[in-house]
């Protein structure tokens, strides 16, 4: 059946933009902390509007309120309300307008917004029955609005929370007989279970993140040797990266640096709970030593952006606690198989001041835009592309390797200046704190040639990781996908 002739929810019929909206989004579950704000931020809006209204000022309020970021929105202030105040493309009442940025603070105080939202939806299991008029209030929706104006939020009666409760997919009012009342209900039973995982695995990073330090490091160590003992995949995967590029080791030491790198990689799941849960004070204070700071301020006073190349060495989360506080910062990042994990992933991060961005073709396009407005780029270039982003092989640790093309097309688009950034761990009295390291790369980085700007990358790479190898990440696959149909190195005889 044609899409212009399917059954749907009486309110939406014959308007192309309320269609789409209620094809395309109107009852699909949301987790995302970000997107609930915006959606709610959009409720908000609409208190005595009609829908269509917002759904028509909706691009532009996007644009002037920052991608409903509501990290960027919690830094406005007085002199933004007055701007936005000005502009006929937005919803122009002060007091909607303060309530934005005032809700903005108060959702990324919330250690997980998401969860506290989410508490309030009815159980899903049950399949609902959809009246023809579904209510404007519920008792759910009531205990929502109490307890977000308890909180500080603006905005937010009991009529607001529903229609956010139906847009957010925490209930289905589709009509029965609307076509996307069963593409919903299935999403909804499906995703039932999510809400609870993130509380446990919230909860579980909050615990991780009240252990003293001392503990974290001998459990890290233990399992780590255990790991390469019992030779499982990622001491596996490490012993065989280990010997193609450090092969003047001896057996012995290969074996200390393969348990060295596994208790590193170990300890970034601590310091993600802490960078989740911990004051950012506190993680600031955590880093005590920067080389090269001068190098970052003079290549950000240039004003084209900067892009910094950071392998995965020690704690390279930690950089954003530092660059966060005196820069803007834009980064890709590669959503976790496990879904539950990107919410605490994304605030983790993004509680510093980052701006992330899913690696995608929208994800680039805003990555470069960022760059072009003067903010520090973050890249991790030591991951294997896949084929369709595009690659060139160049040596790493004396081995061929499949390299990304993606910083060689912003070095030639925008013409940036171009750090190699670290964060080493320095692990003292059973204590963890960090040292940056910020520096110049191969200056052939810069050639037009793509394969030299290849080799030039990996060799920057391989000096910034030659300073402590034994923090690398040596259990990632970096020799896949050299060729295709050639042997795979890791596969198990």
């Amino acid at each position: 059946m044609r899409k212009e002739n399917l059954r749907r929810c009486s309110w939406c019929e014959g308007d192309a933009l309320y269609e789409r909206y209620h094809d395309e989004e109107w009852g699909v579950p949301i987790f995302d902390s970000a997107a609930l704000f915006e959606r709610l931020a959009l409720e908000s809006m609409q208190a005595g509007l009609a829908w269509i209204t917002v759904l028509k000022k909706r691009q532009h309020m996007q644009t002037r309120f920052l991608g409903f970021d509501p990290i960027k929105l919690a830094r406005c202030n007085e002199r933004h309300i007055q701007s936005w105040l000005l502009d006929a493309g937005l919803i122009r009442h002060r007091g909607k307008l303060q309530a934005l940025v005032c809700n903005a603070r108060l959702t990324i105080a919330e250690a997980d917004f998401s969860g506290l939202l989410w508490q309030f939806a009815p159980d899903r299991t049950q399949v609902s029955q959809p009246s023809t008029q579904p209510p404007s209030q519920t008792p759910e929706s009531h205990a929502m609005a109490k307890l977000l104006k308890s909180k500080g939020f603006r905005f937010v009666g009991p009529t607001t929370c529903y229609a956010f409760m139906q847009s957010a997919g925490m209930v289905n009012d589709h009509a029965k007989d609307c076509w996307r009342y069963k593409p919903c209900h299935t999403l909804q039973c499906n995703n039932r279970s999510e809400p609870m995982m993130t509380w446990a695995l919230n909860f579980s990073l909050w615990c991780l993140s009240q252990m003293p330090a001392r503990i974290i490091i001998f459990i890290c160590r233990l399992l780590a040797r255990r790991m390469v003992v019992w030779n499982t995949e990622a001491a596996r995967i490490s012993a065989i990266n280990i010997e193609l590029c450090l092969p003047h080791l001896s057996p012995e030491e290969r074996q200390q640096m393969c348990w060295q790198s596994l208790m590193n990689s170990m300890l970034l799941v601590f310091e993600l709970a802490q960078m989740r849960f911990r004051k950012v004070a506190d993680m600031r204070e955590s880093i005590t030593r920067v080389d090269g700071a001068e190098l970052l301020h003079r290549a950000w006073e240039h004003g084209r952006g900067v892009l910094l190349l950071t392998p995965h060495l020690g704690c390279w989360e930690i950089l954003g606690a530092y660059l966060g506080g005196a820069y803007p910062v834009s980064a890709l990042y590669d959503r976790p198989n496990f879904a539950p994990l990107e919410a605490h992933i994304l605030s983790a991060r993004q509680r510093f001041g980052a701006t992330m961005h899913p690696i995608g073709g929208s994800g680039l396009r805003r990555i470069m835009r960022a760059m072009r407005e003067g903010h520090l780029v973050v890249l991790l270039p030591d991951q294997v592309p896949d084929y369709q982003s595009g690659g060139e092989v160049a040596p790493f640790f004396g081995q061929d390797a499949y390299t990304m093309a993606l910083a060689h097309r912003l070095l030639q688009r925008d013409r940036p200046k171009v750090l190699i950034a670290s964060a080493l761990r320095c692990i003292e009295d059973n204590q963890i704190h960090y040292q940056l390291k910020l520096s110049e790369p191969d200056a052939n980085i810069f050639d037009d040639d793509p394969a030299v700007h290849a080799a030039a990358l990996n060799a920057s790479m391989e000096k910034a990781i030659s300073a402590r190898p034994e923090q690398y990440q040596w259990s990632y696959k970096r020799f896949k996908r050299l060729k295709k149909g050639e042997a795979n190195i890791y596969r198990r005889q």
